[in-house]
């Protein structure tokens, strides 16, 4: 009778997202792409733009809209502007 030989296991399969260093890099990236444009968006409301950083946070972002969307503009009242709804 022949003896069944036990398979080597296999390696685990690795994938690009699997490195450590790969996924801080994204994270980083991402973080960037969604903090730079409210940067610069609540500094041309004449906010502080360390505002953009509660973006960062869970639902932060749609707090920061909401602040953006229904705050007065000091740039505006600086300009004379009104605002129009």
């Amino acid at each position: 009778m022949m003896m069944l030989q036990a398979a080597a296991p296999s390696p685990p399969p690795t994938s690009v997202l699997g490195s450590p260093i790969v996924f801080a890099f994204l994270l980083l990236v991402l973080t960037l792409v969604q903090v730079v444009p409210f940067w610069f968006i609540c500094r041309k409301a004449g906010m502080s733009p360390w505002l953009s950083l509660i973006s960062m946070i869970p639902l932060g972002t749609l707090v920061l809209t909401f602040v953006l969307a229904f705050a007065e503009w000091p740039a505006l009242k600086r300009d004379g502007q009104q605002a129009r709804f």
